[in-house]
């Protein structure tokens, strides 16, 4: 079977049971990680699993049905696989390129067994305890590089200003929620701008709100440079800070309009939380929020 009628079958939740093999689950994570990136492609797997199991009337319990950390910690083995030897244009291709992937216990050198089948990793991905995830990274550039930016700076202007045209075109009105320079012009502020081969390809800032918590805002990635990890290297670079700056948690907003940044947040650990604040009667806002381990 092809990998277009393969695919097909899946997105019809028409594939038996007895047919959905580990091989199975990552022909389709390859096929959608090489089209959407990480971050659209998260929300496909997820969904189209969840249809499956349905169709198959596979139980939902502690034990049986949809894993999140198995389903995240996959997808970013096969992404890292993909950025650092390219993309081949089949399915096979892949499997003959890495047949490391095809063995259902490699998830054993980066989880225990008592972190993987945990309740919690079950239903929210939690980071693994024996070795770190491998990172995507291109074999045909360089590194991502995060660094504090002025907010004031042309740099950082004209990646709000795309940000803010991108809005419009997706909500109306003024797109861009509430932000001024001067948020993070204060202790426990910060501004980064992510250069992709040089290039600044993003921005985030992270402001504080209230005691230990802080915001996440003004996550943008250029069009050029999406499902190439600039997002995901972005936020951790505000973690990061929120932890050395003594955060104990990180709230933050985004839009039902925004799926790939609602599988970016979901991914990193991020849980949907009751809108807060100025969010809190806009039906189109939807707001995630997640505890910050103390370094």
């Amino acid at each position: 079977m092809d990998d277009v009628r393969f695919l097909g079958e899946f997105e019809a939740a028409a594939i038996p049971r007895e047919r959905w093999k580990h091989r199975d689950h990552i022909r389709m994570a390859f096929l959608y990680l090489r089209e959407h990136g990480l971050e659209g492609a998260l929300p496909r797997i997820r969904s189209g699993i969840r249809a499956l199991n349905r169709a198959n009337r596979v139980p939902e319990s502690a034990t049986s049905g949809y894993h999140e950390t198995v389903t995240v910690a996959w997808a970013r083995l096969i992404e890292a696989t993909l950025h650092a030897w390219g993309a081949p244009a089949s399915f096979a291709e892949f499997e003959a390129q890495n047949p490391h992937l095809l063995s259902k216990t490699l998830l054993r050198l980066y989880y225990s067994r008592e972190r993987i089948f945990s309740a919690e990793a079950k239903t929210r991905f939690v980071a693994p305890d024996l070795a770190p995830l491998p990172q995507p990274v291109d074999r045909d550039r360089g590194g991502i590089e995060v660094r504090d930016e002025n907010p004031r700076s042309e740099v950082a202007q004209e990646l709000m200003e795309q940000l803010g045209a991108e809005l419009v075109e997706r909500y109306g009105g003024e797109g861009s929620g509430p932000f001024a320079p001067n948020q993070v012009e204060v202790p426990g502020g910060f501004f980064v701008v992510a250069r992709l081969d040089g290039v600044p390809s993003g921005c985030g800032a992270l402001l504080p709100i209230e005691g230990e918590t802080g915001e996440v805002k003004r996550m943008f990635v250029t069009p050029r440079a999406r499902g190439r990890g600039v997002s995901r290297a972005i936020l951790a670079a505000l973690e990061e800070r929120a932890r050395r700056h003594g955060y104990a948690a990180l709230k933050l907003e985004t839009g039902v309009r925004q799926p790939e940044a609602m599988g970016l947040y979901e991914a990193a650990g991020y849980e949907r939380i009751p809108c807060f604040g100025p969010y809190a009667a806009d039906p189109l806002s939807v707001c995630y929020a997640k505890r910050l381990e103390r370094i």
